[in-house]
């Protein structure tokens, strides 16, 4: 369940050192962002933006696209609007996105982090030499760190609701995910790569999704 600063280093050249050390650079970036120390404001804000990726707010996000889905449809047929139903359709893909991508999202999840069990910075690291914001969690529950479930997260409730967004809400997205992946980093709960690979398996899970749903309502549609 430990392991020490010279192991997660990784020498010997191996898949691991390859996919996940990145040779050493991995390490570096994680000192380079957890390292810095902006003030009290910083550390509070980080804490802050953190609980965006929560699991456990799925309900709550759920409710929330169900509550924009029907606003949306709502003010639609009360303008009169031509496209009401291919919006309605819109909205039901990223509600059934947003479901069903939690869940394999989650599954794959939990399955890469028995098989790889790689230990988080708290663990692998020598203390007094990276930065731990808001204090440890349940070790038993949650010392394996790849990949980043919060990244994962946030990545697939944004993702899910792209088909319904503008450019700006797209970049305003992309910004709350960066931020999260980046407060995973500061808050000394993920190393760089955890957060790319969380990141990386939800989006792939969302676009694989809205691929073969929109193609299926697409053909309903008709």
């Amino acid at each position: 369940m430990t392991a020490t600063l010279e192991e997660l280093t990784f020498h010997s050249f191996d898949a691991k050192a390859a996919f996940y050390d990145w040779g050493g650079f991995n390490l570096w970036l994680f000192h380079q962002i957890n390292g810095l120390q902006p003030g009290e404001v910083y550390d509070q804000a980080m804490q802050l933006i953190t609980l965006a990726g929560d699991r456990h707010l799925f309900p709550y996000y759920m409710a929330f696209l169900m509550c924009c889905a029907l606003s949306s449809a709502i003010v639609r047929k009360f303008m009169g609007s031509i496209n009401l139903k291919r919006q309605i359709y819109r909205w039901l893909g990223v509600l059934l996105v947003f479901g069903i991508g939690y869940v394999a999202v989650a599954a794959v999840i939990y399955g890469l982090k028995d098989y790889f069990q790689y230990p988080r910075p708290f663990i692998a690291l020598q203390e007094g030499t990276f930065r731990v914001i808001g204090g440890l969690p349940e070790l038993e529950k949650h010392w394996q760190t790849f990949p980043s479930g919060h990244a994962a997260f946030i990545t697939l409730a944004v993702q899910s609701l792209r088909p319904v967004m503008n450019h700006l809400l797209r970049f305003l997205g992309w910004l709350l995910i960066l931020m999260v992946c980046w407060s995973r980093i500061a808050l000394g709960m993920h190393f760089p790569a955890d957060v790319l690979a969380g990141f990386l398996l939800a989006w792939m899970v969302t676009a694989l999704l809205q691929l073969m749903l929109y193609k299926w309502m697409g053909l309903l549609h008709k």
